[in-house]
């Protein structure tokens, strides 16, 4: 079916919302716009499910609470026939945490009842999985003309430390990975982070602190939702419209906003250590993770910085 524009979504509650409030403010409403009549409804669900609402633009929204990357993929590939058949397709995918395994939604991995160091190479193996999903994803819109637009929780560099646990071909697919199609990459170096993982509470500082949905509130002075995990309602708005803006005109990703905001940006939340110490989360913290990110940050303290800063 031919359409003027036809928009896929997919991700996990930073997309779709994580409760019925947040489920109807997300984000991607403002890169297509609920409207009251003569709209389109999800073609992803059906039309008596009571989360259909009507949209100014077709669309295929399968962004689910706690999905894995491996369910995102799945449901991609479940769709790419009818997206080669379409015309002006606008894929938007913001890919979740990497650790997620299909069958299994939770971070058991850095859960401190069961964490080891060894499990840090469950963790990067994760990684692997997400890379393989993005390259063939990429791959398959650049060669039916369709316009691929992402962002990934995790902090690009995550990225690059995965290599020393997977194999020649993660390389190989991290290395042709464009980043002109990914929102908040190439990104800053990290600094002040360890990444020896010798303990539990380094490697949840280095998970909870350089995901991208809190970084980006703490960073443009944006509320936090009140499970003290996702964006609240005006950072769900301005994340949108960057969002929005970027996918007209790929020059205007996460840099260009933090460079061409009216506001004062911190831009330092999405690359280093030192503010979450200062000023973390004032609230009541909901998920577990938080809950205990919020306790290691009150007693660590930053280590020389020769030890922890490295070449940009």
């Amino acid at each position: 079916m031919m359409y003027d524009e036809l928009f896929y979504f997919d991700g996990c509650s930073y997309m779709r919302g994580h409760d019925d409030r947040t489920n109807l403010t997300q984000w991607i409403n403002t890169i297509n716009p609920l409207v009251d009549k003569d709209g389109n409804l999800n073609k992803a669900l059906d039309h008596t499910n009571s989360q259909c609402h009507a949209k100014k633009k077709p669309f295929y929204d399968f962004s689910e609470t706690a999905k894995s990357n491996y369910a995102i993929f799945e449901d991609f590939t479940k769709t790419k026939d009818i997206l080669i058949k379409a015309n002006n397709v606008q894929v938007v995918i913001m890919w979740s945490h990497s650790e997620r395994k299909p069958k299994d939604k939770n971070q058991d991995f850095i859960h401190p009842d069961g964490w080891t160091k060894d499990k840090v190479q469950e963790w990067f193996s994760g990684f692997k999985r997400t890379v393989d999903y993005m390259y063939q994803v990429q791959e398959f819109c650049k060669e039916y003309n369709i316009q691929y637009n992402c962002i990934t929780t995790e902090h690009p560099q995550l990225f690059e430390w995965a290599r020393e646990y997977n194999d020649n071909k993660y390389s190989e697919q991290l290395d042709k990975i464009e980043d002109k199609f990914i929102f908040n990459w190439p990104g800053k170096r990290l600094e002040n982070y360890t990444l020896d993982f010798k303990t539990y509470e380094d490697v949840i500082t280095l998970w909870g602190c350089t995901s991208f949905p809190l970084a980006y509130c703490k960073a443009f002075n944006e509320d936090i939702d009140k499970d003290m995990k996702h964006m609240g309602d005006s950072a769900r708005l301005r994340f949108g419209a960057h969002i929005h803006d970027w996918v007209k005109d790929r020059s205007k990703d996460l840099s260009y906003c933090i460079d061409e905001s009216v506001k004062p940006v911190n831009k330092r939340y999405f690359y280093d250590l030192k503010p979450w110490l200062e000023s973390y989360i004032k609230g009541n913290c909901t998920h577990w993770v938080e809950k205990e990110l919020k306790q290691i940050l009150l007693t660590k303290e930053i280590r020389p910085n020769a030890d922890f800063i490295y070449e940009s």
